[in-house]
């Protein structure tokens, strides 16, 4: 996996059919859900995020990699607009 620098993070994003409790959207008819879990902080993190965190993020940006099998996106700390709480 990969170690960001800085202020940057590693989030796994979920499929919408992760997110909706009973109903399954087909992956070719779903838009990406906003959510994401954080699973790799950056060098110097500012201390508001931590592992596990789920966060919603912005409709654009993020640069796409993948890992170990999971759909995964690196974002700058300051693009994240909240921590989700469910």
């Amino acid at each position: 996996m990969l170690q960001p620098l800085g202020r940057k993070i590693v989030v796994e994003l979920f499929k919408q059919e992760e997110m909706q409790e009973g109903i399954v959207i087909p992956d070719n008819v779903q838009d990406k859900s906003p959510v994401a879990k954080v699973i790799k902080l950056g060098t110097n993190p500012s201390g508001d995020l931590v592992v596990g965190d789920l966060v919603l993020l912005p409709k654009y940006g993020g640069m796409k990699i993948q890992g170990n099998k999971r759909d995964c996106q690196v974002f700058d700390e300051d693009s994240i607009l909240g921590i989700a709480t469910y």
